[in-house]
């Protein structure tokens, strides 16, 4: 998740949950899951990671859970 306090390489990695799309069905609004909690963040706000990168976040974020 984009946070201009610190450095890009140091944002936090979330997955996202929920998508909220507006009256034309554009999501503008996700609701993403983090280490630090669960947030509602505008899309915008948001940076895609390649596919390798995720699965990995994705186990370990799955280990965390049992």
């Amino acid at each position: 998740m984009k946070d201009t306090n610190i450095p890009r390489g140091q944002w936090a990695k979330a997955l996202v949950q929920q998508t909220f799309p507006d009256s034309d069905g554009v999501v503008r609004q996700v609701l993403v899951r983090s280490a630090t909690g669960v947030f509602r963040r505008d899309v915008r706000k948001l940076c895609l990671l390649e596919e390798e990168l995720l699965k990995s976040i994705e186990e370990s974020m799955e280990k965390d859970e049992t």
